[in-house]
Order: C-alpha cells, then structure tokens, then sequence
C-alpha cells in the first residue's frame, strides 16, 4: 500500500510542477530535514527526510492550494528502551525499523512582508490528511538488572495510523525563485495527538 501512496505523491509532483506554467500559479519543489515527535516522553524516530511540493493559485491578498510530502525516519533505539524499559540497562548493538509518512494538505498563504525586491515572508496554514506506515522495530543488545545481566532482542510491534490536522509554516521567498519554509504540524490519529516538524530548502516555478 505504501508503494502506491509513493507513486500518488511522484505522480502529483510531476503534475504540479508542469501546472506551474499557467498563469498566476506557481509550485515549489523542496525538501530538508524532518523531525517526528509522536513519543509522549522520549524520541521513538531519529531526525530524518522529506521531499515535497506545494501549489499556489495567487489571488488578490491570498494565494490558494496546498502541499503534498514524503517523509522518512529510523528508529531510535535509545529513545524506545528509555519510555518501555525504563529500569533496565541495556547497550544497543543493533537497531532496525523505521517510519514513513504521507501528508496531503490544502492550505492558504498570506503574505506578511511583500517588498518590490527583496525576501518576502509568508504565513501558510492548512488542515490535511496524514498516512503514517510504520515498520516493526527490533532491537538487540545487552542488558543488566539487579542480579542479572544477559543479551537479547525486542520487537516492537508496528501500527499504521491515519490522522488529520493542522499545518503552519512561514516561508521565505528569496529573489522571487529561493524558498526556505519551516512548518510545524500536529494530527489526531486513534485519539491521541501527534506532531512533527521540519525545515526545507526548495525552488519556486510559475508566477
């Protein structure tokens, strides 16, 4: 299934990117780095990925679209064996599994600070879906507690979730063509609330 997302997100990529020669729509290819905070206590995912883009058609004093990504992160061992096993000391040798997300947002952008020539500031917020596919999470180590110490592995189970929430960011548009966007969102998911965020480096196309 998560294949098939990822054909979906190149698919529209491609569509967004061929779109922005109409007039009064631009697109924005991007990607950085991407931070998941789903753990309520410690880090469950290491700082990871993610590529994406956003469309705009421009109107006066708003622009309207949204913004579709593809992010990527590895389990953090350190952080699961402190929330689930707090009492046991334990010397990782090994860590696989990660976790990869789709997000679909449509969002509004308005303009804070928009020169003649210059950087111009954005605010841009949505509501949208998020398509988290997690994988399993094993690790493997050794371990000590009162009176014993030994070696072994722990599997965490993985669990796909479906969310929806908000999104902000503040792009900075550079030159008209040069855009940094920090973006901050959270999602509601099986009735618990997550959030993440990133900062991305992307080029603007279109009006």
């Amino acid at each position: 299934m998560m294949r098939r997302y990822v054909v979906m997100f190149v698919l529209t990529i491609s569509f967004l990117a061929g779109a922005a020669r109409a007039q009064g729509f631009f697109v924005t290819i991007n990607g950085g780095l991407s931070k998941d905070m789903r753990s309520k206590t410690e880090n469950f995912w290491k700082m990871g990925y993610n590529i994406g883009a956003h469309g705009f058609i421009s109107l006066p004093g708003i622009a309207i679209g949204g913004r579709i990504a593809y992010h990527s992160w590895s389990a953090d061992g350190e952080g699961r064996i402190k929330e689930y096993n707090p009492g046991v000391n334990y010397s990782i040798t090994s860590v696989s599994g990660s976790q990869s997300m789709i997000e679909i947002v449509p969002s509004v952008r308005v303009a804070l600070v928009n020169p003649p020539v210059g950087t111009r500031i954005d605010v841009q917020a949505g509501f949208g879906l998020f398509i988290v596919s997690p994988g399993d999470v094993t690790i493997s180590g050794n371990f000590s507690v009162p009176g014993t110490t030994g070696s072994g592995s722990i599997t965490f189970k993985s669990e796909s979730l479906t969310g929806f929430g908000p999104q902000i960011a503040l792009p900075f548009t550079i030159a008209g063509k040069i855009e940094i966007m920090p973006l901050y969102a959270a999602y509601s998911a099986k009735g618990d609330w997550y959030n993440y965020y990133a900062l991305n480096a992307g080029i603007r196309f279109g009006m």
